[in-house]
């Protein structure tokens, strides 16, 4: 599972934006794919951002797309499709079998 928070006020730390990732052995979605992630039973990963944009291309960018391309697929979310690029929506649409009158 991968999702992004908001806080306000910032978090005691100075954040407002955060991407969150939670995964398992039973091959839930894994964070971060350069890890040993599979040296761990579950586990937990958040990453803390000021700036919306920056937090928005972690999640998408590094988090989202790289899942969909690993064969993920998306079961339930709030995706404005203006946060993707053409590049991206073609992507997910590949990965997740969505037909162009979807």
């Amino acid at each position: 599972m991968v999702w992004m928070t908001e806080t306000s006020p910032k978090t005691a730390r100075g954040h407002r934006f955060h991407v969150h990732a939670m995964y398992n052995k039973f091959n839930t979605v894994r964070p971060n794919l350069e890890s040993r992630w599979y040296e761990q039973p579950y586990g937990m990963r958040n990453w803390d951002f000021n700036d919306f944009e920056e937090a928005v291309s972690e999640f998408y960018k590094k988090r989202f797309i790289p899942r969909l391309r690993h064969g993920y697929r998306l079961v339930m979310g709030n995706i404005p499709s203006g946060w993707l690029s053409c590049e991206e929506l073609r992507d997910q649409d590949k990965v997740v079998g969505r037909t162009p009158d979807e």
